[in-house]
């Protein structure tokens, strides 16, 4: 590896690795200070909510043992497998490329930080620690709960399609309107 890979990987670690501590201590903070830790495993607390904006932004904890509000719950090895090849492939598109724009970098680490997260949820607990519930009347009542690790996949994401959208608007071999 040449002084580029070694500097991109030190940017990579240096916001995956706080971003994932962040999401395991808010994990386990709230699930603790909620009631939803039953002999040190996680279980959900539904029906109990914390309100930090009434009606809009509060905390209950549940244990997801699906993806994205409970799709696939019952394959657990399924969501595993998909986890551990997304860290992969992400950890080798890092290492081995020969150029990465900083705004994919960072859409990089904020997936690989989120897809750890959960993945480590998932070992664990047999499902995903989600604790941030929102509801914006008229427009969706509630959102599936979430957590900081699912907020840094879906920032990453946005991320990588911004940057892709960015990026063809200039290419000439983008396809004529």
């Amino acid at each position: 590896m040449n002084g580029s890979s070694w500097r991109r990987i030190r940017v990579f670690l240096s916001v995956a690795i706080p971003v994932l501590l962040i999401d395991l201590a808010s994990k386990h903070i709230v699930f603790r200070a909620m009631g939803a830790v039953a002999d040190g495993q996680a279980i959900g607390a539904p029906g109990r909510r914390a309100a930090i904006i009434r009606g809009i932004l509060e905390i209950e904890c549940v244990l997801n043992r699906g993806a994205f509000s409970g799709w696939f719950a019952g394959m657990p090895w399924l969501l595993v497998a998909i986890s551990i090849t997304a860290l992969i492939v992400i950890g080798a598109i890092v290492v081995r490329a020969r150029t990465l724009p900083a705004i994919a970098l960072l859409a990089c680490s904020l997936i690989w930080a989120g897809t750890a997260g959960n993945l480590h949820d998932r070992l664990l607990f047999g499902g995903v620690r989600d604790f941030i519930r929102v509801t914006i009347p008229h427009i969706f009542e509630p959102w599936p709960n979430f957590n900081v690790a699912d907020s840094g996949i879906c920032i990453g994401v946005c991320l990588l399609l911004l940057h892709e959208f960015r990026g063809k608007k200039g290419r000439s071999d983008a396809p004529a309107a």
